[in-house]
């Protein structure tokens, strides 16, 4: 899920208990964006159709400038032999990790690469390095407290 304005004074958002929420801003244009990042929605290319529709708006990437906000980091997001079968083996041998026999996932690390590849410059990529299972006591985690955790509210306005 995903959603962009144009419109000054305009709010967007979404929701997110783990997942990331993608924040976009073309401060000269007024281009606003924010995006639902899951694993499922990266692997199935909301990378490329939330700059799309950004572009669509009249953003212009290499001006604009994103947050990957808090989300589970590879810290804490192990991952099955399903979820690995999602993403491209360079994907998964460059965003992986390996520890005591089990699989964790840099989702944030994915997307970065993602927007790098879209044409984004990797100095206006911001990366919110908390992990919300870490933080559970303060933020939202579906993965460490379970699915009536609730949900945290993401919004970006122009």
């Amino acid at each position: 899920d995903g959603l962009v304005t144009c419109r000054h004074g305009i709010a967007v958002g979404v929701t997110v208990a783990d997942c990331i929420p993608l924040f976009a801003y073309d401060p000269e244009r007024q281009v606003a964006g924010i995006a639902h990042c899951g694993w499922r929605g990266i692997a199935s290319g909301i990378i490329r159709e939330f700059t799309n529709r950004l572009v669509e708006a009249g953003c212009d990437l290499k001006r604009a400038t994103f947050l990957i906000g808090a989300s589970i980091g590879p810290c804490c997001y192990q991952v099955g032999q399903d979820l690995i079968e999602a993403f491209s083996s360079e994907i998964i041998q460059a965003h992986c990790y390996r520890r005591g026999g089990s699989i964790y996932l840099d989702l944030k690390s994915i997307v970065a690469q993602e927007l790098m590849m879209r044409g984004v410059d990797a100095q206006k990529i911001s990366i919110d390095k908390t992990c919300t299972s870490c933080q559970k006591s303060v933020l939202i985690s579906f993965r460490a407290s379970g699915p009536e955790c609730g949900r945290m509210l993401a919004i970006i306005a122009s």
